[in-house]
């Protein structure tokens, strides 16, 4: 079960950094 909510972490951090450098190349 934690390393099912650490991999659901882990895609929101991963969705998170690719957001921010997507806004930051714009």
């Amino acid at each position: 079960m934690d390393g099912d909510i650490d991999d659901v972490l882990g895609a929101l951090r991963a969705d998170d950094e690719a957001s921010r450098m997507a806004e930051l190349t714009e």
